[in-house]
């Protein structure tokens, strides 16, 4: 081949090595220039819905709020005219973090009191600062209040606020348009009460909130009524809510009453349960009940109550009920503590059923162990039965079904599985014997009611089957 065949055929290989090159990176590139082209601030609209046009194509679901109105001059007015924007999509996010001055943050109306806002799905961002509100915010159906993170967003009740500071829906079918309403979510931000009026101030209540509604990363404080509320005696249409996680309720910072409650879930079928709960009061002017428990259906974990008197106050009242619950990995400590779970259900023999309580602790801080300062667990279910009692850590815990004996006599369906500490007033427990045991190698006091098995015994043996006698010794019956 010559030399000049030879540079004639590498010129052609480098001109079609250069024109797929060039092919390749505009392919590469486009995407790349496309994105650039897409940069730059969000879109933001003014409150006839006309919006910037920077970038070229405006946006239908997201708005800032900042810049929606002149005469409307605080986030919660700005805030309801974005949502009634009606040009905008349904489900869009309002943008509102981009309010700095206490003026601005201050606001005595709610954001969803008018217009197509009292029913309109939307995400709602909140920026860093204490949002001073006059009056209870009532989130629709579909709504996601969603801010920078717990106490670096505050939602603060002035004086004018003297019930509620949030609510999840209402009875109002302008604000629930199906009932319940659903998928209504606090996230990431305080709710504060301190500087709310009156001796029965809440923090969250969901009694309108049902699937898909729930709260998470949320802190409450400052509140002398009930930090949150879910359910109620008369209505259950917070069924199927949750679940309610990461919780930090602190009322350290005001004086409490003994009405103070940290939890209340009452009058419904089930939820999708409570974790990762902490309350707090102070020791010197203790509240009653952390917990109250007056429902069906729910599972609690990882709870840690400081300061209160009770735990868990379950099965309240003459007409308290609570069946199907689970409560694990729960602590309890103060000074002036009764019993990290207390189980009432005075009502009837049905009140508190199938009941699961696991690895319970009371850490009291008392020196000499006094009964208002011991019990871990104290069970008074059922009618004319025996206060059991239970102290120390417990690993489980069970509260079955009463079971009926004859006539209209039933006995109580219990067990435990480390009695402990008042071993006579504990709840009776079931054990195995150990190998060769007879009845003469029981020596200690045992729960009235336990009831021991030697699977080893060989047939006709007397030493199969011991029960646990009212004097609190083991008694072999068979």
């Amino acid at each position: 081949m010559s030399i000049q065949k030879l540079e004639s055929s590498h010129l052609k290989t480098a001109i079609t090595f250069a024109v797929v090159a060039s092919v390749c990176a505009g392919l590469l590139l486009t995407p790349i220039a496309h994105a650039q082209a897409q940069a730059g601030s969000n879109v933001t609209c003014d409150s006839a819905g006309v919006c910037s046009t920077a970038p070229s194509k405006t946006s239908v679901a997201y708005i800032d709020a900042t810049a929606v109105s002149t005469t409307a001059t605080d986030i919660c007015s700005r805030i309801n005219v974005a949502l009634n924007i009606t040009s905008l999509s349904s489900g869009l996010v309002v943008d509102a973090r981009g309010f700095t001055t206490t003026a601005a943050l201050t606001c005595a109306g709610n954001p969803w009191t008018t217009g197509s806002a009292t029913s309109r799905p939307a995400t709602i961002l909140l920026p860093v600062g204490t949002i001073t509100v006059g009056a209870p915010w009532v989130l629709p159906s579909g709504t996601r209040l969603i801010g920078i993170g717990r106490d670096i967003t505050v939602i603060s009740a002035t004086s004018s606020i003297s019930s509620d500071i949030i609510e999840f829906g209402s009875s109002s079918t302008t604000v629930c348009t199906t009932s319940p309403c659903t998928n209504i979510n606090v996230e990431s931000l305080t709710v504060d009460g301190s500087n709310a009026s009156g001796s029965t101030v809440n923090g969250i209540v969901n009694l309108y909130g049902g699937s898909g509604s729930g709260i998470k990363n949320v802190g409450i404080k400052g509140v002398t009524g009930t930090a949150l509320v879910v359910g109620s005696a008369t209505n259950s249409l917070a069924n199927g809510s949750g679940p309610y996680a990461n919780l930090t309720v602190d009322d350290t910072g005001i004086t409490t009453s003994l009405g103070t409650t940290c939890v209340s879930v009452t009058g419904l079928s089930y939820t999708f349960g409570f974790r990762g709960i902490n309350c707090a009061v102070l020791t010197t002017s203790p509240a009653f009940s952390a917990f109250v428990l007056n429902s069906n259906g729910n599972v609690f974990r990882d709870i840690l109550v400081t300061g209160f008197v009770e735990g868990f106050s379950i099965g309240v009242g003459t007409t308290g009920k609570a069946v199907g619950n689970v409560i694990q990995n729960m602590a309890q400590s103060g000074s002036s503590n009764h019993a990290a779970v207390r189980i009432y259900g005075a009502s009837s023999r049905y009140a508190v059923t199938n009941l699961v309580l696991m690895a319970i602790t009371n850490k009291c801080v008392s020196a000499n162990n006094t009964a208002a300062c011991y019990y871990t667990i104290e069970d008074e279910t059922a009618p004319a039965s025996p206060v059991l009692t239970v102290s120390g850590f417990v690993g489980v815990y069970i509260v079955g079904d009463p079971v009926p004996t004859f006539g209209s006599t039933y006995a109580l369906s219990r067990f435990q599985s480390d009695p402990g500490g008042d071993v006579t007033n504990s709840a009776p427990t079931w054990l195995l014997a150990p190998l060769g045991a007879s009845p003469g190698t029981f020596t200690g006091t045992c729960a009235p009611g336990s009831q021991m098995i030697n699977n080893t015994a060989t047939s006709g043996s007397a030493n199969v089957w011991w029960v646990c006698n009212s004097s609190s010794v083991w008694t072999n019956i068979m």
